[in-house]
């Protein structure tokens, strides 16, 4: 069979998550704007800082669409709280394309691809949270690439 070499892919994992936007898409500063994330901000009772955040990795849902039923599993929820209410979420979906930052044309070529995707995690997401669309981001973090794009 084939051998994987573990501390490798553990060395290049580590090497992306440093990429400078990968990195940023990460942290707790980047939801300081929600506005920059495409999320509106009106109502909200206080500042985006003071807001509470909690992280789901590769959630898993089932929902009926239409006369379907809908499956997939998000790489990474989070769920914006303002006191005890649910007003935001963000939607991040991590790919391993082989692309080069430089390569606009085929970043968008893919985020065009996945956007499809990305659009159904929006809808599960409102369904599952009650959440109306706007207040839901969507990103795609292409790793290798160190490249994020919004999902609009």
């Amino acid at each position: 069979g084939v051998r994987l070499d573990l501390n490798a892919l553990i060395a290049e994992f580590s090497a992306m998550l440093e990429l400078p936007a990968v990195n940023a898409a990460l942290h707790r500063s980047a939801y300081d704007s929600l506005a920059a994330l495409g999320i509106g901000t009106a109502g909200l009772g206080r500042a985006p800082r003071d807001l509470r955040l909690t992280v789901e990795a590769e959630r898993s849902f089932a929902i009926r669409e239409e006369n379907q039923v809908m499956t997939g599993s998000i790489d990474r929820l989070v769920l914006i709280h303002d006191g005890p209410q649910l007003v935001a979420a963000d939607i991040i979906d991590f790919k391993s394309d082989a692309l080069a930052a430089s390569d606009r044309a085929e970043l968008a070529a893919r985020a065009d691809f996945y956007r499809p995707q990305l659009h159904a995690y929006r809808r599960a997401v409102a369904k599952l949270t009650l959440l109306a669309e706007p207040c839901i981001a969507a990103r795609l973090v292409f790793v290798a690439a160190g490249v994020v794009e919004p999902v609009g």
